[in-house]
This record gives structure tokens, C-alpha cells and sequence, in this order.
């Protein structure tokens, strides 16, 4: 339990440098991805979706390159993929998307208000992160994962 607080408190971090600076650094990523590593391996569990993951990093390079998606994002999902089971993946892509609408309403407000700036883009980290951590705290309560 103590890697799912490490991976909250990473969460949390790169959450606010997506809303302060708008960059993720990859290094900061790659924390990420060792604390979910250290779950995984602590309970004995692998990924069970690789192929999604693989489809997640094509889709997202594509759209990095569009300028639709920030690459941190996509990897963000893919990174949390590794600690979701294929059956919370519909709840991951669900609570995304309900996060993502919620974030672009409170940008577009800061704009409207004068708060910020509209070329920035709009931060999606916080809103992945919080639909992935809740349900990696969904499959460890169900034992799906852990």
C-alpha cells in the first residue's frame, strides 16, 4: 500500500506542474511508472493489456504531433494502463473523459475571468491522473490487480 501512496503523491506532483508550467518533464514520468512498477512487482502481477498500451502510444503520438494531445498525456495513460485490468478500462476512459470536460469548463471560465492565457492549452494531466488513480484504488480493492 505504501507504493499507492507513493504513486499518489507522484500523481500529485506532476498534476501541478501541468497546471502551473503546462510541461511534464519525462524524467517525472518515469517515477510514475517505477512506483507502479513496485506494485506490480511487490504483488506478483503484469500487465495484462500490452497490446493496449502500444495502441495508446501510437494513438497519442499521432495526436502530439497534430498539436491535439501533449505527449505527457498519452503517456500518463499508458503508464497507467500497466496497473489497470482490461476490465476498469472503460471506467478509465469514462472518468477521463468526465475529468477533461470539467477542466476544459474551469479553463474556459480562468479565460472568460481574465486568469489566464488561452495559448497555454488546457492542463488534461490532473484529470488522467485522477480517473487512473481511481481506478488502480478500484482494482486494489477488488484484488484485481493486487
Amino acid at each position: 500500500m505504501t507504493s499507492f501512496y507513493c504513486l499518489v503523491v507522484g500523481l500529485i506532483f506532476i498534476s501541478y506542474l501541468d497546471i502551473r508550467y503546462r510541461r511534464v518533464n519525462n524524467k517525472y514520468l518515469a517515477v510514475v511508472l517505477m512506483f507502479i512498477g513496485l506494485v506490480l512487482w511487490r504483488e506478483q502481477h503484469f500487465p495484462y493489456n500490452v497490446a493496449i498500451i502500444v495502441c495508446v502510444l501510437v494513438v497519442g503520438v499521432l495526436l502530439s504531433n497534430l498539436r491535439i494531445l501533449g505527449a505527457a498525456d498519452s503517456k500518463l495513460i499508458a503508464i497507467l494502463l500497466l496497473a489497470i485490468p482490461p476490465k476498469l478500462i472503460v471506467l478509465l476512459v469514462f472518468f477521463t473523459a468526465v475529468g477533461v470536460l470539467i477542466s476544459c469548463i474551469v479553463f474556459y471560465a480562468a479565460v472568460w475571468c481574465d486568469r489566464v492565457e488561452r495559448a497555454k492549452g488546457i492542463p488534461l494531466v490532473p484529470a488522467i491522473s485522477a480517473a487512473g488513480l481511481f481506478c488502480v484504488w478500484i482494482s486494489l480493492i477488488n484484488g484485481l490487480v493486487l
